[in-house]
């Protein structure tokens, strides 16, 4: 976490620990199917090489926060909507 201009609090990096973590772990064979929570387009290279390796990826998102690409990568997708968190 890092302070903005602002003083908000914000998340920093954390897209790479996710890229790096879901890449450890699949070459080390610790899991068949990722289950990746997010539409954000700057995991669709880790998406990409997980599945290189021979790894699934299910994918579970917001519609309006998924990227188009990221979501034709998934091997299988669901969206989210508010109701699923009552």
């Amino acid at each position: 976490m890092i302070k903005s201009n602002t003083g908000e609090l914000k998340q920093k990096g954390v897209d790479d620990l996710i890229a790096k973590d879901m890449l450890t772990s699949a070459s080390a064979n610790c899991y068949d199917i990722a289950i990746l929570v997010s539409g954000d387009a700057d995991l669709l290279d880790v998406v990409r090489n997980v599945k290189n390796i021979g790894k699934k990826v299910f994918g579970a998102y917001f519609r309006r926060s998924i990227s188009s690409k990221l979501k034709c990568a998934f091997d299988k997708c669901y969206e989210m909507t508010l109701y699923d968190f009552d």
